[in-house]
């Protein structure tokens, strides 16, 4: 099996925001797991030795983010690494939420 010298990842987190219910929170664009499902994702099976995991989390969850990284065998260097600039897909301008 390859093993790879960097990971990028963009679990499908819970969110827990008013927009949980409804045709608005993540839960109804994509499949979502909580954070003890993410865990358990195999992701260790994948590292190199040396391995760079470069994860998106949600910033309300700071706590399960290093959880997850934890449970995948890596340790917390960084959460100041990049930021996701979501664009409006029909303007191309800035867009708030879900992006859409």
């Amino acid at each position: 099996m390859n093993r790879y010298s960097l990971i990028y990842a963009d679990p499908p987190w819970v969110f827990r925001d008013k927009a949980a219910d409804g045709n608005r929170g993540a839960g109804f664009k994509y499949p979502v797991m909580n954070y003890l499902d993410i865990c358990r994702l195999p992701v260790w099976e994948l590292a190199a030795d040396s391995c760079l995991l470069a994860m998106w989390w949600v910033p309300t969850q700071p706590v399960e983010a290093l959880k997850v990284v934890e449970a995948w065998g890596f340790r917390l260097m960084t959460m100041k690494g990049f930021t996701w600039h979501k664009t409006n897909k029909h303007k191309g301008n800035s867009a708030i939420g879900m992006g859409i």
